[in-house]
């Protein structure tokens, strides 16, 4: 793994030595790498993407270089409302020139630059004593605002740093990074995240490479990426947002996509967790499992006694017990004697309870419902 701490260092000494040398007009380029320490500074998204599990991570550009990163729009047309840009390199005697890119202003889209290989995200296997094996997910940023976001600590002052508020900020179509500052990109931005979904739980790499394809004129392009380890939990993709993760679903028997299996007023996860556990299921059936503690997940009614489970539980019954409500019905205690006013209330909660099932199934978000 680079150390960027001592890659900042020599960068420095470059920079010493570029500014001290007495050969006529030498470029000053600027240094663009990546602060690997930023990649610890992630987070699981299962929110922006519903569906998908997102791997958010930050960023940070620091320019080490001994000049600044500039580029600027020429307002010359390169089509759909894009306009072509030019980065200006500047020299050790006050001049400068500029050189053609393949960057595109794209005042449309939030003034930003439109760049393939600006920063590239990868997660690669991890091979035998830390082998760097293949790509299994790749994601991407392509639409950047570039800018002197914050000062970087380099361990030492870089010549031609400018003063607090003399830095480079993005102005419409002129974008850069000045000398001993860098480009900060937060994990909740767009494109800050790789995809997933559907990695098994393990240790990967986690990489970035910046300007993969050379776009950039700058002082070094052999420290242009950065790896770290990652561990990457077991799913927790919840597609029907029950509650229950997917893989949890599989393992129970239960519909990933829909959060009431049974459609029977009950979410998934208020069936599985009935017990208050639920990391365990343990349905309860009258005759295969009379010692279950959950509601079966794939029945209204758990205990066979022609009473929905949602029924009994909002008439403080035990749904695990087919005995309860008794002969009395739903407003007599098990045991009680049953009377035309029982069974007229019994129609009357039968009534309710399919208003409540309606009105949940309305409630549940689209695609859920059978």
């Amino acid at each position: 793994m680079i150390s960027h701490r001592n890659l900042y260092r020599a960068a420095g000494v470059l920079a010493l030595c570029c500014a001290s040398s007495a050969t006529a007009q030498v470029d000053l380029l600027p240094d663009i790498v990546y602060d690997v320490n930023t990649l610890y500074l992630n987070e699981i998204d299962t929110v922006e993407r519903p569906g998908r599990v997102l791997l958010r991570f930050e960023g940070l550009y620091p320019n080490a270089g001994p000049g600044e990163f500039r580029l600027e729009a020429t307002g010359e047309d390169a089509g759909n409302g894009r306009q072509r840009v030019v980065q200006r390199v500047d020299r050790d005697d006050g001049t400068s020139y500029t050189r053609p890119t393949a960057f595109l202003y794209a005042p449309h889209l939030g003034d930003k630059m439109e760049i393939t290989g600006w920063a590239d995200y990868y997660i690669r296997e991890i091979l035998p004593d830390d082998g760097v094996g293949e790509v299994l997910r790749a994601g991407a940023k392509t639409l950047v605002g570039i800018t002197s976001s914050v000062a970087v600590d380099f361990g030492m002052p870089l010549p031609n740093m400018p003063l607090p508020g003399a830095q480079i900020i993005r102005n419409g179509g002129n974008h850069g990074i000045s000398v001993g500052y860098g480009d900060l990109y937060p994990r909740h931005l767009d494109d800050q995240w790789v995809d997933i979904t559907g990695l098994p739980a393990g240790e990967y790499w986690l990489e970035v490479e910046m300007d993969r394809l050379d776009h950039v004129l700058e002082a070094d392009d052999t420290n242009n990426s950065a790896r770290i380890k990652i561990a990457l939990p077991s799913s927790i993709l919840d597609s029907d947002g029950d509650g229950l993760n997917d893989d949890a679903e599989e393992v129970f028997g239960t519909n990933p996509d829909d959060a009431d299996s049974d459609d029977d007023g009950l979410s998934d996860f208020d069936e599985v967790a009935y017990d208050g556990d639920d990391t365990a299921y343990n349905p309860y059936h009258p005759e295969t499992n009379p010692s279950g503690t959950d509601l079966d997940a794939s029945s209204s009614d758990t205990d066979g006694d022609h009473y929905s489970d949602l029924t009994e539980i909002a008439f403080g019954h035990d749904p695990l017990n087919p005995e309860d409500p008794g002969a009395g019905g739903l407003f007599c205690a098990a045991g009680g004697v049953s009377t035309w006013r029982n069974l007229a209330g019994d129609l009357v909660i039968v009534g309710l309870s399919l208003l409540v099932l309606l009105w949940r199934s309305f409630r549940l978000p689209a695609g859920r419902r059978a």
